[in-house]
């Protein structure tokens, strides 16, 4: 964890569902050459392949004077996608990172948006998938 950044979600909670908002406190202690606090609620991609990357929303704090410390509360809407999921090739990921400005120090804190709270298991769902179309061949 960072000693410079931290990023505390209301009731520890790190599971969401489409439409709920997320929200906490993050606090900092900024570097000398900082300018500014910006916070960023997006996803991103890992995997094989090209990384994308979706910044969904953004607040932006001034960093008053050098090695000026803060501490502000933030919520966010979470929008109705993309899910969070996990597969062999590539997942996607959603997440929070606060940074300072513009020597870009930061910290970010992932979480998890779905319809049922949790990520979605691409290599399941094949499986079941795989599973339906057998069972309607041999029915």
């Amino acid at each position: 964890m960072s000693e410079t950044f931290t990023i505390h979600l209301d009731e520890g909670k790190t599971e969401f569902r489409p439409g709920e908002t997320i929200s906490g406190t993050i606090t900092w202690y900024t570097p000398p050459s900082a300018e500014s606090i910006v916070l960023r609620l997006y996803w991103f991609t890992s995997g094989r392949g090209t990384q994308d990357i979706g910044v969904v929303q953004k607040r932006t704090w001034p960093a008053s004077f050098t090695g000026s410390a803060g501490c502000e509360r933030f919520a966010f809407v979470l929008p109705d996608e993309p899910y969070s999921f996990s597969g062999t090739y590539i997942s996607l990921t959603w997440a929070l990172k606060i940074i300072a400005l513009p020597n870009e120090e930061s910290f970010k804190k992932d979480f998890v948006v779905s319809p049922t709270g949790k990520e979605i298991g691409l290599d399941n769902i094949r499986n079941a998938v795989n599973v339906s179309w057998y069972q309607k061949i041999w029915e």
